[in-house]
Protein backbone atom coordinates (compact mmCIF):
# COMPACT_ATOMS: atom_id res chain seq x y z
CA UNK A 1 0.00 0.00 0.00
CA UNK A 2 1.16 3.46 -1.00
CA UNK A 3 -0.86 5.31 1.54
CA UNK A 4 -2.82 4.76 4.94
CA UNK A 5 -6.53 2.93 4.63
CA UNK A 6 -9.30 2.63 6.93
CA UNK A 7 -12.20 -0.27 6.27
CA UNK A 8 -15.02 -1.79 8.19
CA UNK A 9 -14.04 -5.24 8.30
CA UNK A 10 -17.36 -6.48 10.60
CA UNK A 11 -20.60 -6.68 9.35
CA UNK A 12 -22.61 -3.02 8.58
CA UNK A 13 -25.42 -2.51 10.67
CA UNK A 14 -25.79 -2.16 14.44
CA UNK A 15 -24.23 -4.59 16.69
CA UNK A 16 -22.54 -4.61 19.92
CA UNK A 17 -18.41 -4.15 18.52
CA UNK A 18 -17.39 -3.04 15.40
CA UNK A 19 -13.95 -3.33 13.99
CA UNK A 20 -11.67 -1.39 11.60
CA UNK A 21 -8.33 -2.10 9.64
CA UNK A 22 -6.10 1.20 9.65
CA UNK A 23 -3.11 0.21 7.50
CA UNK A 24 -0.45 0.93 4.37
CA UNK A 25 2.29 3.47 4.34
CA UNK A 26 1.63 6.33 6.99
CA UNK A 27 -0.63 4.44 9.45
CA UNK A 28 0.66 5.29 12.61
CA UNK A 29 0.79 8.76 11.64
CA UNK A 30 -2.72 8.92 11.05
CA UNK A 31 -3.50 7.11 14.55
CA UNK A 32 -1.00 9.35 16.38
CA UNK A 33 -2.98 12.62 15.01
CA UNK A 34 -6.22 11.12 16.38
CA UNK A 35 -5.70 9.69 19.40
CA UNK A 36 -3.91 11.77 22.21
CA UNK A 37 -2.38 9.41 24.07
CA UNK A 38 -1.08 7.52 21.10
CA UNK A 39 2.49 5.47 21.33
CA UNK A 40 3.39 2.38 19.12
CA UNK A 41 1.99 -0.73 20.69
CA UNK A 42 4.07 -3.74 20.25
CA UNK A 43 2.80 -6.20 17.86
CA UNK A 44 -0.10 -8.34 19.32
CA UNK A 45 -0.16 -5.45 22.43
CA UNK A 46 -3.95 -4.59 23.40
CA UNK A 47 -4.36 -0.84 24.51
CA UNK A 48 -7.33 0.85 25.76
CA UNK A 49 -7.38 4.63 24.43
CA UNK A 50 -9.96 7.85 23.75
CA UNK A 51 -10.66 9.26 20.45
CA UNK A 52 -11.92 12.57 19.79
CA UNK A 53 -14.76 12.37 17.39
CA UNK A 54 -14.58 14.78 13.90
CA UNK A 55 -17.62 17.16 14.30
CA UNK A 56 -18.76 16.48 17.97
CA UNK A 57 -17.28 17.22 21.27
CA UNK A 58 -17.19 13.74 22.80
CA UNK A 59 -15.08 11.16 22.39
CA UNK A 60 -15.09 7.47 21.97
CA UNK A 61 -13.26 4.62 23.99
CA UNK A 62 -11.50 2.08 21.10
CA UNK A 63 -9.25 -0.71 21.49
CA UNK A 64 -6.12 -0.60 19.57
CA UNK A 65 -4.24 -3.68 18.67
CA UNK A 66 -1.14 -3.89 15.99
CA UNK A 67 -1.03 -6.06 13.98
CA UNK A 68 2.10 -5.63 12.56
CA UNK A 69 4.58 -3.00 10.80
CA UNK A 70 1.84 -0.27 10.06
CA UNK A 71 -1.11 -2.25 10.22
CA UNK A 72 -3.77 -1.58 13.22
CA UNK A 73 -7.09 -2.80 14.16
CA UNK A 74 -9.43 -0.06 16.27
CA UNK A 75 -12.48 -1.83 18.10
CA UNK A 76 -14.97 0.28 18.88
CA UNK A 77 -18.94 0.66 19.78
CA UNK A 78 -20.76 -0.80 17.09
CA UNK A 79 -23.27 1.64 16.70
CA UNK A 80 -23.70 3.14 12.92
CA UNK A 81 -22.84 6.45 13.72
CA UNK A 82 -20.37 5.68 15.85
CA UNK A 83 -18.70 3.96 13.29
CA UNK A 84 -19.23 6.56 10.72
CA UNK A 85 -17.36 9.41 13.26
CA UNK A 86 -14.97 7.63 13.57
CA UNK A 87 -13.96 7.00 10.26
CA UNK A 88 -14.18 10.12 9.53
CA UNK A 89 -12.27 11.51 11.93
CA UNK A 90 -9.03 8.73 10.38
CA UNK A 91 -10.07 10.36 6.93
CA UNK A 92 -9.36 13.48 8.51
CA UNK A 93 -6.52 12.56 9.72
CA UNK A 94 -4.97 11.55 6.21
CA UNK A 95 -6.74 7.86 6.02
CA UNK A 96 -8.39 6.95 2.61
CA UNK A 97 -11.95 4.75 3.33
CA UNK A 98 -11.86 1.68 1.72
CA UNK A 99 -14.13 -1.23 1.63
CA UNK A 100 -13.74 -4.78 2.83
CA UNK A 101 -12.95 -6.12 -0.35
CA UNK A 102 -10.68 -3.43 -1.39
CA UNK A 103 -8.73 -3.60 1.87
CA UNK A 104 -8.14 -7.26 1.90
CA UNK A 105 -6.03 -8.48 -1.19
CA UNK A 106 -7.45 -9.82 -4.12
CA UNK A 107 -9.46 -12.96 -3.47
CA UNK A 108 -7.33 -14.55 -6.62
CA UNK A 109 -4.26 -14.08 -4.27
CA UNK A 110 -5.74 -15.76 -0.71
CA UNK A 111 -6.30 -19.48 -0.55
CA UNK A 112 -9.94 -21.04 0.01
CA UNK A 113 -9.66 -20.70 3.82
CA UNK A 114 -8.84 -16.84 3.56
CA UNK A 115 -11.69 -15.98 1.78
CA UNK A 116 -13.80 -17.84 3.55
CA UNK A 117 -12.44 -16.04 6.97
CA UNK A 118 -12.73 -13.04 4.94
CA UNK A 119 -16.57 -13.66 4.37
CA UNK A 120 -16.95 -14.45 8.04
CA UNK A 121 -15.08 -11.32 9.37
CA UNK A 122 -18.74 -9.22 7.59
CA UNK A 123 -21.02 -11.33 9.72
CA UNK A 124 -19.03 -11.32 13.18
CA UNK A 125 -20.62 -9.07 15.74
CA UNK A 126 -18.16 -8.87 18.47
CA UNK A 127 -14.66 -7.98 19.03
CA UNK A 128 -13.69 -11.53 20.31
CA UNK A 129 -14.93 -13.61 17.44
CA UNK A 130 -13.77 -11.02 15.07
CA UNK A 131 -10.35 -11.63 16.54
CA UNK A 132 -10.60 -15.42 16.75
CA UNK A 133 -11.83 -15.37 12.71
CA UNK A 134 -8.85 -12.64 12.01
CA UNK A 135 -6.37 -15.75 13.61
CA UNK A 136 -7.58 -17.90 11.10
CA UNK A 137 -7.52 -15.55 7.90
CA UNK A 138 -3.94 -14.83 9.22
CA UNK A 139 -3.12 -18.80 8.97
CA UNK A 140 -3.73 -20.43 12.59
CA UNK A 141 -6.21 -23.10 10.97
CA UNK A 142 -3.97 -23.58 7.92
CA UNK A 143 -1.14 -24.34 9.82
CA UNK A 144 -2.88 -26.67 12.12
CA UNK A 145 -4.52 -28.72 8.87
CA UNK A 146 -0.67 -28.66 7.38
CA UNK A 147 0.39 -30.15 10.80
CA UNK A 148 -2.45 -32.96 10.90
CA UNK A 149 -1.97 -33.86 7.56
CA UNK A 150 1.64 -34.44 8.07
CA UNK A 151 0.91 -36.40 11.74
CA UNK A 152 -2.05 -37.92 11.27
CA UNK A 153 -2.31 -37.20 14.88
CA UNK A 154 -5.96 -38.13 16.08
CA UNK A 155 -5.46 -36.07 19.18
CA UNK A 156 -5.12 -33.20 16.99
CA UNK A 157 -8.25 -33.82 15.16
CA UNK A 158 -10.71 -34.50 18.05
CA UNK A 159 -9.24 -30.70 19.32
CA UNK A 160 -10.13 -29.18 16.10
CA UNK A 161 -13.44 -30.97 16.02
CA UNK A 162 -14.20 -30.06 19.42
CA UNK A 163 -13.51 -26.60 18.58
CA UNK A 164 -14.89 -26.44 15.35
CA UNK A 165 -18.35 -26.57 17.28
CA UNK A 166 -17.61 -23.31 18.59
CA UNK A 167 -16.63 -21.98 15.46
CA UNK A 168 -19.89 -22.67 13.72
CA UNK A 169 -21.68 -21.59 16.73
CA UNK A 170 -19.95 -18.06 17.16
CA UNK A 171 -21.01 -16.71 14.04
CA UNK A 172 -24.67 -18.05 14.43
CA UNK A 173 -25.15 -17.54 18.27
CA UNK A 174 -26.40 -19.11 21.44
CA UNK A 175 -29.80 -19.33 21.78
CA UNK A 176 -30.85 -19.02 25.99
CA UNK A 177 -34.18 -19.16 26.78
CA UNK A 178 -35.91 -17.91 30.35
CA UNK A 179 -38.29 -19.38 32.04
CA UNK A 180 -40.18 -19.89 35.11
CA UNK A 181 -43.87 -19.23 36.94
CA UNK A 182 -44.94 -16.02 36.50
CA UNK A 183 -44.00 -13.30 38.57
CA UNK A 184 -40.83 -14.85 39.71
CA UNK A 185 -39.15 -11.80 37.69
CA UNK A 186 -37.81 -13.35 34.63
CA UNK A 187 -38.52 -10.60 32.47
CA UNK A 188 -36.95 -8.57 35.01
CA UNK A 189 -33.86 -10.42 34.68
CA UNK A 190 -33.23 -10.69 31.38
CA UNK A 191 -33.81 -6.95 31.35
CA UNK A 192 -31.17 -6.34 33.52
CA UNK A 193 -28.57 -8.87 31.86
CA UNK A 194 -30.21 -6.62 28.41
CA UNK A 195 -28.99 -3.57 29.31
CA UNK A 196 -32.27 -1.88 29.26
CA UNK A 197 -36.11 -2.79 29.38
CA UNK A 198 -37.22 -4.63 26.99
CA UNK A 199 -39.46 -7.11 27.60
CA UNK A 200 -42.63 -5.97 29.39
CA UNK A 201 -42.76 -5.90 33.43
CA UNK A 202 -45.85 -6.26 35.32
CA UNK A 203 -46.80 -7.57 38.40
CA UNK A 204 -49.84 -9.27 37.03
CA UNK A 205 -49.45 -13.08 36.79
CA UNK A 206 -49.73 -14.27 33.11
CA UNK A 207 -48.20 -10.84 31.36
CA UNK A 208 -46.23 -12.02 29.25
CA UNK A 209 -47.83 -14.66 26.21
CA UNK A 210 -45.31 -15.07 23.33
CA UNK A 211 -41.45 -14.92 23.51
CA UNK A 212 -39.30 -11.93 23.81
CA UNK A 213 -36.26 -11.84 22.09
CA UNK A 214 -33.30 -9.80 22.48
CA UNK A 215 -29.81 -10.09 21.05
CA UNK A 216 -26.48 -8.87 22.72
CA UNK A 217 -22.82 -9.96 23.74
CA UNK A 218 -21.96 -12.00 26.95
CA UNK A 219 -18.15 -12.14 27.35
CA UNK A 220 -17.84 -11.51 23.89
CA UNK A 221 -20.21 -14.15 22.44
CA UNK A 222 -23.04 -13.23 20.80
CA UNK A 223 -26.35 -14.82 22.26
CA UNK A 224 -29.90 -14.57 22.18
CA UNK A 225 -31.60 -14.43 25.39
CA UNK A 226 -35.84 -15.13 25.15
CA UNK A 227 -37.95 -14.27 27.43
CA UNK A 228 -41.44 -17.12 27.48
CA UNK A 229 -44.70 -17.33 29.15
CA UNK A 230 -44.86 -18.41 32.86
CA UNK A 231 -45.10 -22.13 33.58
CA UNK A 232 -47.72 -23.00 35.66
CA UNK A 233 -51.45 -25.39 35.07
CA UNK A 234 -53.58 -23.28 33.27
CA UNK A 235 -57.13 -23.45 31.66
CA UNK A 236 -56.58 -20.09 29.33
CA UNK A 237 -56.31 -21.10 25.89
CA UNK A 238 -53.90 -18.32 24.64
CA UNK A 239 -51.77 -18.67 28.21
CA UNK A 240 -51.62 -22.64 26.90
CA UNK A 241 -50.44 -21.74 24.07
CA UNK A 242 -47.60 -19.44 25.67
CA UNK A 243 -46.28 -22.27 27.81
CA UNK A 244 -46.74 -24.62 24.96
CA UNK A 245 -43.98 -22.45 22.81
CA UNK A 246 -41.83 -22.04 26.20
CA UNK A 247 -41.18 -25.37 26.18
CA UNK A 248 -40.36 -25.67 22.44
CA UNK A 249 -38.08 -22.99 22.57
CA UNK A 250 -36.37 -24.47 25.69
CA UNK A 251 -36.03 -27.71 23.67
CA UNK A 252 -34.30 -25.97 20.93
CA UNK A 253 -31.63 -23.64 23.16
CA UNK A 254 -28.53 -24.32 24.03
CA UNK A 255 -29.45 -22.91 28.09
CA UNK A 256 -32.30 -22.58 29.76
CA UNK A 257 -32.34 -20.08 32.37
CA UNK A 258 -35.18 -21.28 34.99
CA UNK A 259 -36.00 -18.59 37.15
CA UNK A 260 -37.45 -18.98 40.73
CA UNK A 261 -38.58 -17.22 43.45
CA UNK A 262 -35.37 -17.38 46.34
CA UNK A 263 -38.37 -16.45 49.01
CA UNK A 264 -39.98 -20.08 48.50
CA UNK A 265 -39.18 -23.60 47.97
CA UNK A 266 -38.93 -25.25 44.48
CA UNK A 267 -42.59 -25.83 43.67
CA UNK A 268 -43.11 -29.27 41.89
CA UNK A 269 -43.71 -27.95 38.68
CA UNK A 270 -39.83 -26.34 39.07
CA UNK A 271 -38.41 -30.09 40.41
CA UNK A 272 -40.16 -31.25 36.77
CA UNK A 273 -38.77 -29.13 34.52
CA UNK A 274 -35.23 -29.42 35.58
CA UNK A 275 -36.03 -32.77 35.26
CA UNK A 276 -37.27 -32.72 32.20
CA UNK A 277 -34.15 -30.22 31.09
CA UNK A 278 -30.99 -31.13 32.35
CA UNK A 279 -29.14 -28.39 30.55
CA UNK A 280 -30.73 -26.02 33.12
CA UNK A 281 -29.12 -22.89 34.68
CA UNK A 282 -31.12 -22.80 38.24
CA UNK A 283 -31.57 -18.80 39.18
CA UNK A 284 -33.16 -17.92 43.00
CA UNK A 285 -34.58 -14.64 41.96
CA UNK A 286 -35.61 -12.02 44.93
CA UNK A 287 -32.45 -12.87 47.12
CA UNK A 288 -33.31 -9.23 48.59
CA UNK A 289 -35.89 -10.49 50.11
CA UNK A 290 -35.19 -14.17 51.29
CA UNK A 291 -32.37 -15.20 53.93
CA UNK A 292 -30.07 -17.07 51.99
CA UNK A 293 -28.05 -20.03 52.93
CA UNK A 294 -24.89 -20.87 52.03
CA UNK A 295 -23.71 -22.70 50.16
CA UNK A 296 -27.35 -24.04 49.27
CA UNK A 297 -27.29 -26.39 45.62
CA UNK A 298 -25.46 -25.03 42.87
CA UNK A 299 -28.12 -22.17 42.68
CA UNK A 300 -27.29 -18.41 41.17
CA UNK A 301 -28.77 -15.98 43.47
CA UNK A 302 -29.72 -13.04 42.24
CA UNK A 303 -32.02 -9.65 42.77
CA UNK A 304 -33.15 -8.05 39.36
CA UNK A 305 -34.69 -5.12 41.23
CA UNK A 306 -31.14 -4.69 43.18
CA UNK A 307 -28.56 -6.42 40.29
CA UNK A 308 -26.68 -8.59 42.77
CA UNK A 309 -25.97 -11.32 41.35
CA UNK A 310 -26.23 -10.04 37.78
CA UNK A 311 -22.67 -10.32 36.29
CA UNK A 312 -22.52 -13.98 38.15
CA UNK A 313 -25.34 -14.63 36.50
CA UNK A 314 -23.81 -13.63 33.27
CA UNK A 315 -20.35 -15.31 33.69
CA UNK A 316 -21.80 -18.35 34.44
CA UNK A 317 -23.80 -18.09 31.07
CA UNK A 318 -20.99 -17.73 28.65
CA UNK A 319 -18.43 -20.49 30.57
CA UNK A 320 -21.43 -22.32 30.34
CA UNK A 321 -21.95 -22.09 26.81
CA UNK A 322 -18.64 -21.89 26.58
CA UNK A 323 -16.53 -23.42 28.83
CA UNK A 324 -13.12 -23.99 26.99
CA UNK A 325 -12.62 -20.66 25.04
CA UNK A 326 -9.44 -20.66 22.48
CA UNK A 327 -6.10 -18.76 23.36
CA UNK A 328 -5.23 -16.01 20.85
CA UNK A 329 -3.63 -17.41 17.86
CA UNK A 330 -5.19 -21.16 18.42
CA UNK A 331 -6.80 -22.75 15.26
CA UNK A 332 -10.64 -22.51 15.06
CA UNK A 333 -12.35 -24.22 12.55
CA UNK A 334 -15.74 -22.11 11.63
CA UNK A 335 -17.61 -23.60 9.12
CA UNK A 336 -19.10 -26.83 7.82
CA UNK A 337 -16.74 -27.50 4.94
CA UNK A 338 -13.87 -27.38 8.04
CA UNK A 339 -16.08 -30.34 10.20
CA UNK A 340 -16.41 -32.05 7.22
CA UNK A 341 -13.07 -31.75 6.23
CA UNK A 342 -11.92 -32.95 10.08
CA UNK A 343 -14.80 -35.74 10.11
CA UNK A 344 -13.48 -37.83 6.77
CA UNK A 345 -9.39 -37.35 7.21
CA UNK A 346 -7.54 -38.83 6.37
CA UNK A 347 -10.01 -40.09 3.81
Amino acid sequence: MSEPTVARITATGSSAIASLRVAGEGATGVLSHCLPDFTEPQVGQVRLLSVPLTGISSAEQVVLTQRSTENYDLHCHGGEKVVELLIATLVAAGAVEKSWQEQFPSTSQLTQLQQEATLALTEATTERVAAILLDQYNGALETALEKLQMTQEEELRQTLLARGKLGVAMLNGWDVVFTGQPNVGKSSLLNQLAGFDRAIVHPQHGTTRDLVRYSTALAGWPVRLTDTAGIRQTNDAIEQEGVTRARQAAKEAALVILVTDATTSLSPEEQSWLADFPQTLLVRNKSDLATVKENEGEAIYTSALTGAGIEQLATQIATTLVPNPPQPGEAVPFCQRHLELLRTFPG
